[in-house]
This record gives C-alpha cells, structure tokens and sequence, in this order.
C-alpha cells in the first residue's frame, strides 16, 4: 500500500524525512515542496497524485507541503475524491496552533461540502495523544452516511516550530539541523511518529 502525506509546510517534510532516515526502512520516499513549486498547487497536487499512483512509480511514500494550513485545506478539499479513488494511506499533518482536532476537522468539513455537495466528513477519532501531539482518524461520508474512505490527522497540539525551537526565519542549513536534533532528542515525537507512520511495505 502506498502513503501519501500531505503537510503545511517544508518544516514538515523535513520532519517526516528526517524520520524515516533516522528509523530506515526499505522505503523510497519521494518530498516535493509546495513552497518551490510555480504553478497552480492544485494542479501540480493532481499531477502528482497521478504520477505517484502509477504501477512504475519506484515510490512507497509521497510526502508534500503546501505552504502554509489554508492552502493544504483548499488542496486537499479538491483532491479528495482522487486521493479516495486510488485508495492511498492517507495522512495529513498539521499545526492546531492550540486550537482541538475537531475545530480542524470542522473546518476542512466545510470546505469539502463547499466544494463537493455529496461529501462529509464524520468527527475525528482520536487514537493517541501525548503533551505535544495528538493522532486521529477522520471518515468521510456520503451525505446518505455512508463511509467513502478514510484518513488520518497527525497533529501538534501548538506548532512543529514551537516545539522544536525553530523559526521560519532561520537559514535553511540551521532549521535542518535545528529539527534533525529535535527528533533525535525527542523520544516521545519520534515514538509518536513510529506509531503512526507506516513502518513496512505493505
């Protein structure tokens, strides 16, 4: 089974590849960077997907950013229907900023009936939390109730800067290292990434 990733920004990505580095695996990883990217996102995240859906595509995880929350909440209302058609793992990552799950959820719900009038998304179950993060799994229902498919949120409960002690004004070379040293420092993050980031080939 492939994975696919969705995350705010490059912190992120950075995060999650420093993570299976560090873990090793028999994974091909491929990162894009929505930051980098010129085009529409929208389109280049349906580029992508369908690029990475193919047989030949050497790649067991896709992980992208999509500069910044709200831009990840418009792409992902607009791609949820491909991402539930080729029936990838799912998980998005992102900052509650303090805020709770469900005002996320909450959120990217209305967006996603905004956009598609026969989709809904159910409450997040939450399945393991500790002082800085919080996973869950979020259903997504016809209107008539019945379950399309599924995805998880993975979440800091404030923001990956915050917690890592990194600013998005640093240097590149210095939030790399920054976020690298978080994770090897960090045993209950990189824990909590190992329990809900794939671990196999499937």
């Amino acid at each position: 089974m492939k994975h696919i990733i969705l995350c705010e920004g490059k912190h992120d990505v950075h995060l999650v590849s420093s993570f299976f580095e560090e873990r090793g695996g028999s994974f091909e990883l491929k990162t894009v960077l929505g930051e980098e990217i010129q085009s529409s996102m929208r389109g280049e995240e349906s580029r992508q997907i369908s690029n990475f859906r193919e047989r030949r595509n050497p790649y067991h995880v896709l992980v992208k950013s999509d500069n910044g929350k709200q831009e990840l909440e418009k792409v992902f209302s607009v791609v949820v229907n491909q991402l539930l058609r080729i029936d990838p793992e799912i998980t998005v990552l992102v900052d509650l900023d303090g805020g709770t799950l469900e005002t996320f959820v909450d959120g990217l719900d209305e967006r996603i009936r905004t956009r598609h009038d026969r989709l809904e998304l159910d409450a997040p179950e939450v399945a393991e939390r500790n002082h800085d993060m919080v996973a869950g799994v979020c259903e997504v229902l016809t209107t008539n109730g019945k379950k399309k498919g599924e995805f998880q949120i993975v979440a800091f409960e404030q923001t990956l800067e915050r917690v890592a002690d990194v600013s998005r004004d640093d240097e590149t070379d210095e939030w790399k290292a920054g976020i690298e040293d978080f994770l090897g420092e960090a045993d209950h993050i990189y824990d909590f990434l190992h329990s809900v980031l794939p671990d196999k080939e499937n």
